[in-house]
């Protein structure tokens, strides 16, 4: 009897014992041995950075070429003597400022004139414009509109016909310069008919000559509608009526005022 409760209760612990040593599996539908729980990453996704794409540089516009001081005197001395004249033909009167008149224009000949004048007087250091145009013909330079059959009756023979001109293009006649008088033709416009009336007062004013080198030049040889001084064309508008040059000169005698090598 003894024994048999020994044998029961050496059984009762081999039970106890054998429940302890079971690995109880907590995830429904999983077989064999759970594996561990993985460890959310915390990492913050790093991203390729894009190629940068690089524009090229926009090029600058190309700057003017630099004027020196004898491409200014070489300009100057094309117009003061490119028209066949041995004498600086300065404007010559014994008016300071020199009164202009007009008649035939419209008001925006007279505003395009008159801007003119102004301009000139800031130019120039000797000689100076009134900048109020008179109406009429009693001017020391006058500028008369004529149809073109009026301005082809216009006798341009002088005693001094090298101080006369004619501007034509294509065989019309755009205007005419005598004496003291600028004759324009009225039928032109636009930039044409500003050109051809600045191109002849400056003609009035001495600048006989033309230039075969500046294209945008008021004075270009091949002719253009340019209706403003170009930088070239104000620096010689200023030697012209600077202080150190006077009505007269010979060509010489210029040369060596403006330090222009002789030839």
């Amino acid at each position: 009897m003894r024994s048999s409760v020994i044998i029961i209760f050496i059984v009762i612990i081999a039970m106890l014992l054998g429940g302890c040593t079971m690995v109880q599996n907590t995830n429904p539908g999983s077989t064999g041995t759970a594996g561990p729980t993985p460890i959310p990453s915390t990492a913050v996704p790093t991203t390729i950075p894009t190629t940068l794409i690089t524009q090229a540089p926009i090029a600058a516009p190309p700057l003017p070429a630099q004027l020196t001081s004898d491409d200014v005197n070489n300009h100057f001395m094309d117009l003061a003597f490119g028209g066949g004249n041995i004498y600086l033909e300065r404007i010559t009167t014994s008016a300071n400022p020199v009164i202009s008149s007009i008649s035939g224009g419209t008001d925006s000949d007279k505003a395009s004139i008159e801007a003119f004048f102004k301009e000139f007087n800031s130019l120039s250091q000797s000689v100076k414009l009134f900048e109020n145009l008179k109406e009429g013909t009693s001017g020391q330079i006058q500028i008369k509109f004529l149809s073109p059959e009026g301005l082809l009756a216009i006798d341009m023979k002088s005693s001094d016909t090298w101080l006369n001109k004619e501007f034509k293009k294509d065989g019309v006649t755009y205007a005419k310069v005598k004496d003291n008088q600028v004759y324009i033709n009225s039928s032109l416009e636009g930039d044409t008919r500003k050109h051809y009336i600045l191109l002849g007062l400056l003609f009035e004013l001495g600048f006989k000559g033309e230039t075969l080198k500046y294209p945008d030049s008021i004075f270009y040889y091949q002719g253009n509608n340019v209706t403003d001084l170009s930088l070239v064309d104000v620096k010689a508008a200023q030697i012209m009526y600077g202080l150190g040059l006077y009505n007269g000169m010979t060509v010489e005698d210029v040369k060596k005022r403006i330090f222009l090598k002789s030839t």
